[in-house]
């Protein structure tokens, strides 16, 4: 339904976004005998909700076209729409969870490559004749494809059976044919990370080494790197300017950032291009300049706790895919503005959830 509705940029549809995730997380602690939630996902919704509320309070000291309650709103929806699917979904249930991300990908996909058959190429000012339809952004499909053919790998390799290889084979077809047609140059990049921590976290369950717990955190950050790393040599469009003026903006409001919101009012003061653009297309780096360290550590404790329950239930076969697909966000997030993109930041955070519930042994949870 976000994706449908132009990827849930527009604030008009957090409201009933968030009453709708709200009324799934209150069903599930009515209907579910024996909800738990987990020490990992407990640290996830409280930096959550401490995100959205240092949000909120940067209005007191940020610079002229801070707006936290814009930003706090759309947060709001990333922490109903995690809260409800940690409570609606049981530990058995991961499989299907991915199964829902695929299908939800697929079925926007299509509909993007149905809207082209029918009616031809579009002509948008910005986008040109790229596959953009339903979201408006073409990186935003291709981000969210890349995750959905991270999933379809997963599934082809992890879960056997030729209905089920069939069916995620078909998938990844479509998806790729959407994904060469968004000629998103920064979702192909998160789809081979994507699929490197995928490839990695299945070899090493098969050998089985020691040092495990070390490869899921390690091959993401690396990725991150990389991928940071090779944007400006890619032809990555006007990025690196975006992304030097945050970094002058976090130098420039070194201890609680400029205010959230308030890149587009930073970069219109002191941007080096004749180019306007709303957001730093980073989200760790437009976190640093907006919120300062304290907004970047609450980010962090948000990313991080999924990939430590990733490598506390490495044995579930499940894990490997939703770590891949959760790399592959990672990594897009920090070259594009996925954050303000709702539909993709849930497909992601969808993935993280399939990583906690996974990591929910019985004497690692407590009662809510």
């Amino acid at each position: 339904m976000l994706g449908f509705n132009s990827g849930g940029y527009s604030s008009r549809s957090w409201g009933w976004t968030v009453v709708a995730f709200t009324a799934l997380f209150a069903l599930g602690l009515l209907l579910r005998e024996d909800v738990v939630i987990g020490s990992l996902e407990w640290v996830t919704l409280g930096a959550l909700a401490s995100l959205a509320i240092w949000m909120l309070i940067s209005s007191l000291w940020g610079i002229a076209g801070t707006d936290g309650p814009h930003e706090a709103e759309r947060t709001l929806v990333y922490l109903s729409g995690l809260a409800a699917l940690l409570v609606l979904v049981e530990t058995e249930a991961v499989w299907a969870l991915l199964a829902g991300v695929l299908a939800g990908t697929v079925l926007l996909a299509a509909y993007g490559l149905g809207d082209r058959a029918l009616n031809g190429p579009g002509h948008d000012p910005f986008e040109g004749s790229l596959l953009v339809a339903p979201l408006g952004y073409a990186n935003a499909l291709g981000i969210l494809v890349a995750i959905g053919l991270v999933i379809a790998a997963g599934i082809v390799v992890c879960r056997g059976g030729r209905r089920t290889v069939g069916l995620a084979l078909a998938a990844a077809a479509l998806l790729g044919v959407a994904l060469v047609l968004t000629s998103s140059r920064g979702a192909v990049l998160a789809l081979v990370c994507g699929l490197l921590v995928l490839g990695a976290l299945l070899a090493m369950r098969s050998s089985r080494r020691n040092r495990a717990r070390l490869v899921l955190p390690a091959a993401a950050v690396v990725c991150i790197g990389l991928a940071l790393a090779a944007a400006p040599r890619s032809g990555f469009g006007d990025r690196t300017p975006y992304w030097r003026a945050a970094l002058h903006d976090a130098h420039a409001h070194p201890l609680s950032g400029s205010g959230a919101g308030s890149f587009h009012a930073y970069w219109s003061s002191h941007r080096t291009i004749d180019v306007s653009v709303q957001d730093a297309h980073s989200l760790y780096l437009e976190t640093l300049a907006e919120l300062g360290p304290v907004g970047l550590l609450l980010v962090l404790l948000v990313l991080v706790p999924p990939f430590v329950a990733g490598v506390i239930a490495r044995s579930d076969p499940a894990v490997p895919v939703a770590a891949g697909g959760y790399a592959a966000f990672l990594v897009h997030a920090g070259i594009d503005w996925d954050w303000e993109m709702p539909a993709t930041t849930v497909a992601g955070l969808a993935c993280a959830a399939a990583m906690l519930v996974a990591a929910r042994p019985s004497d690692r949870v407590r009662p809510v």
